[in-house]
């Protein structure tokens, strides 16, 4: 009995190591995807020095859409059209 289960449990780590990956090489919106350095403005006013903002791709790889993610000053993340071409 225990033989057979780790025969089982070797044969099924062999099928899940098998699986294949989906091949993405590139998507609409890698030019956006990085670090960028900004700042937070109200009423014309700058309310903040320049902080750190992420930006990356979602899983739509033709997408007009990134992730906007602020882990510094608030604390937010969120899904935003982009326009590619004026980056």
């Amino acid at each position: 009995m225990y033989r057979a289960g780790i025969l089982f449990l070797g044969a099924a780590l062999l099928f899940s190591a098998c699986s294949k990956k989906p091949d993405v090489e590139h998507t609409t919106t890698e030019k956006m995807a990085g670090e960028w350095f900004v700042e937070y403005y109200q009423g014309g006013a700058a309310v903040t020095d320049h902080s750190k903002i992420l930006t990356y791709n979602t899983s739509d790889p033709n997408s007009n859409q990134v992730w906007v993610d602020d882990p510094d000053i608030w604390p937010f993340k969120a899904r935003m059209d982009v326009d590619i071409q004026g980056l």
